[in-house]
């Protein structure tokens, strides 16, 4: 499917909310992707999945007598991610996780708790900040700079007045998508 295959299916329906979602989801399903780490993210550890899987590994092999694995530095999950087969080889049971940023915490627990907001967010913004101004879902370079201003305005509106809730969760992840953490 070529993004002009994808415009194409996409102005064949309507743009109410609901028949949006449904085209979109279906596109976006007829993708595959490998996913490493949840975001590109400035500290993340699965650059160094060999080197946290060799240290893990030796210190397990002298030492198995653990069954909980503590990830202090939690961030967007790569290390636990890349440790996943050596913890379960070495019989760990219970893994608990550390962070500070509230953002990224929020991130994660909406992501857990509130999967559908955040796709109907992310999908509403689309709808509305892309489809419907530019008529089209591939926008040229100097579109998508003006979208990606809007994002990152709204992110901070949001984040100055500590609030962390779905929208932040949602835009935090497409900006990573779009470069936001210089990644």
């Amino acid at each position: 499917m070529t993004k002009f295959d994808i415009d194409k299916e996409l102005f064949k329906v309507s743009h109410n909310r609901e028949d949006f979602k449904s085209s979109f989801i279906y596109i976006i399903y007829s993708f595959k992707n490998d996913i490493k780490s949840l975001l590109a993210y400035g500290g993340g550890k699965y650059k160094m999945r060999q080197e946290l899987n060799d240290i893990f590994n030796n210190y397990f092999s002298k030492h198995n007598q653990y069954d909980t694995y503590i990830d202090g530095f939690f961030g967007m999950g790569g290390s636990l991610k890349s440790l996943s087969d050596s913890l379960d080889k070495h019989g760990v049971k219970n893994v608990i996780v550390n962070e500070l940023n509230p953002c990224i915490c929020t991130m994660h627990q909406n992501i857990r708790n509130s999967p559908k907001e955040m796709t109907d967010y992310f999908l509403e913004f689309l709808r509305t900040e892309i489809i419907i101004p530019y008529k089209k879902l591939y926008i040229s370079a100097d579109e998508f700079l003006e979208v990606k201003q809007v994002m990152i305005k709204r992110f901070y509106q949001f984040q100055d007045k500590g609030e962390f809730g779905i929208e932040t969760s949602t835009l935090m992840i497409m900006l990573s998508a779009f470069n936001f953490s210089g990644m």
